[in-house]
């Protein structure tokens, strides 16, 4: 199932080329999905999912959120996918984690909180997903939703730029001795 679900949110693509996505907020978390990175999602897959997310998969009721969220093989509902991302969430999907901090950060079908994303992003990072990493260290970095902390920025940088997200090891290079 893992190679069904592409990451949809692709923070170090979007970011690849600059410090953040185009129409990105202010710890560089992109302000809505990547319309390029849309899939078509047929009847049968989405009963495929529905069985799945039934059956406990994360990944499944991810997936679900975003077909919610982009309108693929559904109708578009914000308040669903957000249901989705929530149940993903509680199942300690990373990608279900992820999805609903980038919601919290944008105000996506709820109201802004940093709080509520740190919330989410956090595990998410501790799951080794880079792009929550690299989310988590703008946060500490500018102080969203937490305290200010160089160490941590650094540490969760460092921890993203390990596994290739670019945006972090340009972040992690220009920080030395700027921290």
């Amino acid at each position: 199932m893992r190679g069904m679900l592409p990451l949809l949110w692709a923070l170090s693509a979007a970011a690849g080329a600059g410090e953040a996505a185009p129409g990105a907020g202010a710890a560089g978390v992109p302000s809505e999905p990547s319309a390029g990175t849309a899939q078509r999602v047929s009847a049968d897959e989405l009963e495929l999912l529905r069985d799945m997310a039934s059956k406990g998969s994360g990944e499944a009721m991810c997936r679900l959120g975003m077909c919610y969220l982009q309108g693929q093989g559904v109708a578009r509902d914000v308040q669903e996918a957000l249901r989705w991302f929530r149940r993903s969430a509680e199942a300690e999907d990373a990608l279900g984690r992820y999805n609903l901090a980038l919601c919290y950060a944008q105000g996506i079908g709820v109201r802004r909180s940093w709080k509520e994303a740190v919330r989410y992003f956090r595990p998410a990072a501790e799951q080794q997903l880079p792009e929550a990493q690299y989310n988590l260290a703008r946060c500490y970095e500018n102080g969203l939703g937490v305290k200010r902390s160089a160490k941590l920025a650094r540490k969760w940088y460092a921890r993203a730029a390990a596994q290739g997200h670019e945006a972090a090891a340009r972040r992690l290079r220009r920080a030395e001795g700027a921290f």
